[in-house]
């Protein structure tokens, strides 16, 4: 879904349009360049709750698979993979998932 965002395509959208047809969704976050945005879930400006939503509701997903590819701040990789799995934690917990 990351590389729908770089393309300047809606991921929720591809979602939409394929129902059923997304068993596994592979979140790796990349925001725009220049934006100040962090590459982690949930300190960005994407709807990751409306994301999830589609993905349960419509994509019919049952795996979502992390990817940490960029660590910013002199953070190792594994500290920015732990930012971003807590996050989509959180993402997850306020939608009751």
């Amino acid at each position: 879904m990351g590389h729908t965002m770089i393309a300047g395509i809606d991921p929720t959208a591809i979602v939409k349009k394929y129902p059923g047809r997304i068993k596994t969704t592979h979140i790796k976050n990349r925001p725009a360049k220049g934006s100040g945005k962090k590459p982690f879930v949930g300190e960005d400006n994407f709807d990751w709750k409306a994301y999830i939503m589609a993905c349960y509701e419509v994509g019919g997903t049952e795996w979502l698979t992390l990817e940490q590819e960029e660590y910013p701040d002199g953070k190792t990789s594994l500290e920015c993979t732990k930012i971003s799995i807590d996050g989509l934690k959180g993402v997850l917990k306020e939608l009751g998932k």
